[in-house]
């Protein structure tokens, strides 16, 4: 296709040599495309939760540690063979090698429960905006994961404003009082 002559001749796609054509408008498109690849949605809806749970800083640096070490050469590794090629990604493993088309067809199907996974957070979005336009329409003040008093139909259980303090009991010995309330937002959760 667009490889030149002195490019390696088991790679190339036909006997003509097409002039290069940039596939992207401008460099900053890429650059934004591939930064988006590398640090993706789940990742920063996750990375505060997991820092919390396993240790903070040094979590922080084994993590930018297995990026530099894991994830920045397989995406390098797939952009060079998708340039090389111009393929997708089974047929583009296919012509570098047939035995390598397992390699695609893993990438295609890795790529659908990414896919199955993402619409999780999809559909919390969308809950969150029909529950804000709820509000907005019902002239109800806060909003539900927030408050529980304006809101009757999230009332089945004890509840507790976010961010409110539970009550303490004073016993022969100190404990914590033993009521079952939860916070608004998990009793919107569920």
């Amino acid at each position: 296709m667009w490889f030149e002559e002195r490019s390696w001749s088991n790679l190339r796609m036909s006997e003509l040599v097409e002039e290069w054509r940039d596939l992207w408008s401008f460099k900053v498109d890429f650059m934004v495309a591939a930064i988006s690849y590398v640090f993706a949605t789940a990742n920063f809806l996750n990375l505060p939760k997991l820092i919390l749970e396993n240790g903070g800083l040094a979590f922080v640096a084994a993590y930018g540690a297995a990026l530099l070490v894991l994830v920045l050469p397989t995406i390098v590794l797939e952009l060079a063979v998708g340039q090389l090629t111009g393929r997708a990604p089974v047929q583009a493993f296919y012509h570098l090698s047939p035995v390598f088309k397992g390699i695609g067809i893993s990438q295609v199907l890795f790529t659908l429960l990414v896919l199955a996974t993402m619409t999780r957070f999809v559909g919390w979005l969308i809950l969150f905006v029909f529950h804000l336009f709820w509000t907005i329409q019902a002239d109800r003040p806060g909003l539900p994961w927030l408050n529980c008093k304006y809101f009757p139909e999230l009332l089945s259980a004890p509840c507790r404003d976010a961010g409110s303090m539970a009550n303490f009991t004073l016993a022969a010995h100190t404990k914590l009082s033993t009521v079952q309330t939860e916070s608004s937002l998990v009793q919107f959760m569920r």
